[in-house]
């Protein structure tokens, strides 16, 4: 299952009502990216190092070839890839959850037009 995003207008009113049915937390392989501060703030409340949480939670990603800069996110498991984090359908990290996951059903990505541009979508 694809994440299928539509992309937003600053204009665009989005109707959303979370259900509690945790389906954003499966088919995730390579969605729920970590930012510096998530794996600190993750790190801290799971009580490990940063090396070990990125070890033991997180898989890199190559964001650019010619620069190589890596990106983290989310290892996944089973067979509908959720969120390594979900038991049943509950976030075992909901108070330390990353940003990507705070803003769903939200979602943001760098403009190819202009690097430092932001495309949102939902």
């Amino acid at each position: 299952m694809e994440l299928k995003m539509k992309p937003l207008n600053e204009n665009d009113r989005v109707r959303f009502r979370c259900m509690r049915c945790a389906e954003c937390c499966r088919h995730v392989f390579g969605a729920v990216i970590v930012e510096g501060l998530d794996v600190y703030r993750l790190s801290k409340y799971l009580k490990m190092s940063i090396s070990d949480f990125i070890s033991e939670f997180t898989d890199q990603f190559i964001l650019d070839e010619v620069t190589a800069y890596p990106i983290l996110s989310l290892k996944t498991v089973g067979k509908d890839n959720s969120c390594v984090f979900l038991k049943g359908s509950c976030c075992t990290v909901n108070e330390a959850k990353p940003r990507t996951c705070k803003m769903y059903p939200f979602g943001a990505e760098p403009a190819k037009e202009k690097i430092t541009d932001f495309k949102y979508h939902f």
